[in-house]
């Protein structure tokens, strides 16, 4: 088949005439499918999403969880759009309580997560406080996305977000920043998490880093009580060994000893960790120490707290 000049250039030219438009079509269609990844704040903003951010209520669990540190905040987001969404945030987010008495929050986990089309998810998020003056959060407290972390906090974060230290030494490590804590008030079981997150502050804070210095000079943290003590026991013939640790309302704080075989013989296991207060009713519990043989109770002994513990 023969076409002519004439013929050719008339077609090229429908086709460059209609070009604006397929490509108007083409963004339309795009813009529509995706937006690419956003911050939660920025889709929050845009009322891409509705959100609900509170504490986490630390009652629900079987095992003691702290209320203002490790996967302390639930975030509920609902996708409002007709197409899918992928929400990022970094680590170093402000989340704002609604009550002014409730710690400032901030993230310590990045998180990424995609929503379906009109489809809502609660997800857990890992933050700390960074107000210790103020109240630990509970499933009462409401929070709202804030500014990113200033520049002498940021590098904590990213620091805490990267070896994962969702602990209550990298908490203490960060009051040691907002509240100007000495670094040597950091105290954890793992001596060796302890001194890095001291040398990483000290570096931040332009102090002297001393090695294993030890914390007996400072007064307890607020919202932590440093328990001490030792359990005596004797068995007859080699059995399992379990040392645990409950408070008042019969969660688990603490596992001392786990499924250990032990011979016969006398034992003395001393103890010594932070305990986290989440509410100033706690100050009058007790935490009781329960002993078992081959998973049978056989001893329990009570450590009261106290504003002195």
């Amino acid at each position: 088949m023969a076409f002519s000049h004439a013929s050719i250039y008339k077609q090229m030219n429908c086709i460059k005439k209609s070009l604006p438009v397929l490509t108007l079509v083409f963004l339309i269609a795009y813009s529509c499918a995706s937006y690419g990844a956003v911050t939660l704040a920025d889709a929050i903003k845009n009322k891409w999403v509705t959100a609900t951010i509170r504490g986490f209520d630390y009652r629900q669990d079987s095992v003691y969880r702290s209320a203002f540190y490790g996967r302390c905040l639930v975030l509920t987001c609902k996708n409002l759009r007709a197409t899918p969404i992928e929400i990022t945030e970094a680590a170093g987010r402000f989340f704002i309580p609604d009550d002014t008495a409730i710690q400032r929050m901030i993230l310590t986990d990045a998180i990424a997560f995609t929503l379906g089309a009109q489809k809502e998810s609660s997800f857990p998020m890992y933050a700390m406080c960074t107000e210790a003056q103020d109240g630990a959060p509970g499933a009462g407290s409401f929070f709202k996305p804030g500014t990113m972390a200033p520049q002498q906090l940021a590098p904590l974060i990213r620091y805490i977000d990267d070896n994962n230290y969702q602990n209550d030494a990298a908490q203490q490590a960060i009051w040691c920043m907002t509240n100007d804590y000495s670094p040597y008030q950091i105290s954890s079981d793992d001596t060796l998490v302890s001194n890095k997150l001291r040398k990483k502050v000290c570096e931040l804070k332009n102090v002297p880093f001393v090695r294993d210095a030890g914390q007996q000079h400072f007064p307890s943290l607020p919202l932590f009580r440093i328990v001490d003590g030792s359990f005596t026991y004797i068995i007859q013939k080699t059995k399992l060994v379990d040392l645990i640790i409950f408070n008042e309302a019969g969660q688990e704080v603490k596992k001392l000893v786990t499924n250990t075989t032990q011979p016969a013989g006398s034992y003395t296991y001393d103890y010594h960790f932070n305990f986290p207060i989440n509410e100033n009713a706690l100050l009058r519990q007790a935490l009781v120490i329960k002993f078992y043989l081959n998973g049978e109770l056989i001893a329990e002994k009570k450590h009261v707290l106290g504003q002195s513990n």
